[in-house]
């Protein structure tokens, strides 16, 4: 995996923990705590600004991966069922093909969860200023 890979797996991982925080069943008293000391960094402008910017590397590098999968499945698939592609060649092919099925399913994932986290957070915290009148 290259390293910008390895940085969206890491966030990944970090968004899947954050989401099974919010989505424990914790009693009240302990979640306010808790979603207050997650949420907080994410009130700063700066901190804003710079997870904008990453949202919108790892949209990039979706749209990469997209258009990488559809090259691969039309332009040099297409040879290998012509005949013209054998052996190594064609093991070559697919492999790419997957590495890049991978990339795309590893950011996709990453920028829907990101929407997921961010809607789980609003809910979290509309349910806490609701119990708390």
């Amino acid at each position: 995996m290259t390293l910008y890979n390895s940085i969206i797996f890491g966030i990944l991982v970090a968004e899947v923990v954050v989401f099974s925080l919010l989505a424990l069943p914790i009693p009240s008293k302990y979640r306010k705590p808790l979603t207050l000391v997650l949420i907080k960094p994410f009130k700063n402008k700066t901190v804003q600004i710079t997870v904008k910017c990453v949202l919108g590397f790892i949209l990039l590098l979706f749209v990469d991966s997209i258009n990488k999968v559809y090259n691969i499945n039309h332009h040099e698939l297409n040879q290998l069922k012509s005949g013209l592609i054998q052996g190594t060649e064609k093991i070559e092919i697919m492999s790419r093909k997957f590495l890049q099925q991978r990339n795309m399913y590893l950011t996709g994932i990453t920028l829907f969860l990101t929407f997921i986290v961010t809607r789980t957070f609003d809910l979290v915290d509309e349910l806490l200023t609701l119990k708390s009148n």
